[in-house]
């Protein structure tokens, strides 16, 4: 699991969002080891973004990076993007419903990213709500699909909530019904 963020320049942006499209679209299409792939923004202009990707291993991830639409898409980004920052996660908790997701920048829909500290007694697995459409979480940060769901977790009790980005979701595509809980034996 990985969180990018990467920064652009607005008018790259519809250039950025179609080669991210093109990319997500086909890999979850043709790599069934791609699990999750979310892109989103977190300011007006869509300067600041978001890429969560999440795989079923790290041969499913290489399959991936040495696909042509992730090789072209690294191609344009390389001219569009003027910032870089990425998060390398290990996986606690994978949740999605029965829905396969294939939202598209058109739809307004959001989600939040929370970076959390896990107070020692809680486990990943307490974090759950069977009412929430999409979590993610591992080593210290928690996707949920709308800032509600992340609401329904009730963090507080939790976790010490260390920062919140609300994304405004451009593209977001899954595999569905996804469910993984990494267990004490799993490293």
């Amino acid at each position: 699991m990985r969180i990018f963020h990467l920064n652009i320049n607005a008018p790259n942006r519809t250039a950025f969002v179609n080669e991210g499209k093109h990319n997500m679209m086909t890999s979850i299409k043709n790599e069934p080891g791609t699990l999750f792939m979310l892109a989103g923004h977190d300011d007006k202009l869509g300067e600041s973004n978001y890429v969560i990707e999440c795989y079923q291993d790290e041969e499913h991830y290489q399959i991936h990076a040495n696909s042509p639409q992730f090789k072209h898409y690294g191609q344009a980004a390389k001219k569009i993007i003027t910032g870089t920052e990425m998060i390398n996660l290990k996986p606690e908790l994978v949740k999605t419903s029965t829905t396969i997701f294939r939202v598209f920048e058109d739809q307004d829909i959001n989600a939040m990213l929370t970076k959390i500290k896990v107070r020692k007694e809680t486990n990943f697995d307490k974090l759950t709500n069977s009412n929430t459409e999409i979590i993610l979480a591992g080593e210290g940060w928690v996707l949920g699909l709308s800032p509600s769901s992340i609401a329904e977790l009730n963090l507080a009790d939790k976790a010490e909530i260390l920062d919140q980005i609300k994304l405004k979701v451009d593209i977001l595509v899954d595999q569905g019904s996804l469910s993984y809980e990494r267990s004490n034996n799993n490293d």
